[in-house]
């Protein structure tokens, strides 16, 4: 890609990837492109960079010594002479691709949804685009082949917008989370705000209820004042939605949220109307650094770091605390009970399956992190905030 990427996602045909990158711009790529081979595109890219080597290798600039006579001037030539030579060929693209649109600031999640006509007060179905930035906008823009129309925007937010979360029952609704101590909920299609759900007080009441029970005695816990002096701001790392179906048949629906550098899962009913009410808080093994759901949304699998101590981005635990079991933890809802539970068994068979390629991806970025601060790899949302923002 041109830049490095921060968001994907498909389109609802699952035919299309859009790929959002750090510089705001969004692009489509089709899954499965059509007529191209790969030695064939390893050759064309082959040549493309021979091509660009040679020409900026004869490029220079147009003026010279006899048409330049300011010392000023003169002195320009000189570094653009020698500069001629050392600029990288830009790099191209051998695949197929397209740009759709693009955002003035940094781009942080995406999502595409399409509105059906019964959803949409009879009008045609239309697909939309959902991208958040780090300027607090969450923009509305037309899908393909229309991306560069802009919809309207969903504006609320005084931090960064971190993630988007659209749950499938009711596509209208919208969960934003980011910077703030809220979670927001839109009507995206109008850009109305409907409500905002306190998260930081949550976060805080987790950390008083896990320092006044015994579950932390085990893990070297770091002060809890200090812990809760570091959770003045919170970063959203994580939100996805779940619909699942009760003993009796009843339908129950809820967003999972996960908080940068804090070792729970934080459950939300929510209602038809978007009204969210906190249903539990239920605690993994490490921070969590990242949460997704499975297709029929009644599990829910999340991302554990097993190198810094819980509720922790800097301190590292010692190498004979730490976790040898798994990187990876699974909840399931069990419809018997109405809850969510830790699935130990599946946590351990997907374990088993993945602990070959965890070793080796260990090892061959072992050497690259060598002498590195990890925790710039797993937690990276606060260096969106901008500087000076609640100072």
């Amino acid at each position: 890609m041109p830049k490095r990427p921060c968001a994907v996602t498909f389109t609802p045909d699952e035919k299309t990837i859009l790929c959002g990158d750090k510089f705001g711009d969004v692009y489509a790529l089709p899954l499965n492109p059509a007529g191209i081979d790969t030695g064939s595109v390893s050759q064309s890219r082959a040549k493309a960079d021979e091509g660009h080597e040679s020409q900026a290798a004869k490029h220079f600039p147009s003026a010279s010594t006899r048409t330049v006579h300011t010392l000023r001037n003169q002195v320009a030539l000189k570094h653009q002479l020698k500069s001629a030579n050392k600029k990288p060929p830009p790099k191209t693209l051998a695949f197929e691709h397209q740009l759709l649109l693009g955002h003035v600031s940094l781009l942080t999640d995406i999502k595409c949804i399409t509105i059906s006509a019964e959803d949409s007060d009879n009008r045609p179905s239309r697909t939309y685009i959902l991208t958040g930035d780090r300027d607090e906008h969450i923009r509305v823009s037309r899908g393909m082949p229309q991306a560069h129309i802009i919809e309207g925007f969903c504006l609320g937010h005084d931090h960064f917008v971190s993630k988007l979360c659209v749950p499938s029952w009711n596509p209208r609704l919208l969960i934003s989370g980011g910077g703030d101590d809220h979670l927001l909920v839109w009507d995206w299609t109008a850009g109305h705000l409907l409500h905002r759900v306190d998260l930081q007080r949550r976060v805080l009441n987790h950390i008083n209820h896990r320092y006044a029970s015994s579950e932390l005695l085990d893990h070297d816990p770091m002060d809890q004042k200090t812990v809760l002096a570091n959770y003045t701001k919170i970063a959203v790392c994580g939100l996805c939605p779940a619909e699942v179906s009760s003993a009796v048949g009843e339908l129950r629906r809820y967003i999972a949220v996960a908080v940068e550098g804090i070792p729970a899962i934080f459950l939300f009913n929510i209602a038809d109307n978007g009204a969210m009410q906190q249903e539990a808080a239920i605690s993994t093994e490490g921070n969590v650094i990242g949460i997704t759901v499975s297709r029929n949304q009644d599990h829910i699998a999340y991302a554990i770091d097993t190198e810094h101590k819980q509720f922790s981005q800097s301190q590292l635990v010692d190498m004979d605390r730490r976790m040898p079991n798994t990187s990876i933890g699974i909840m399931s809802y069990s419809a018997m009970t109405g809850n969510w539970e830790h699935n130990l068994d599946l946590q351990q068979a997907i374990h088993l399956a993945t602990r070959d390629l965890s070793s080796h991806v260990y090892q061959t970025t072992g050497a690259k992190l060598k002498g590195r601060d990890s925790a710039g790899l797993m937690y990276g949302l606060e260096n969106l905030r901008k500087r000076g923002q609640d100072e």
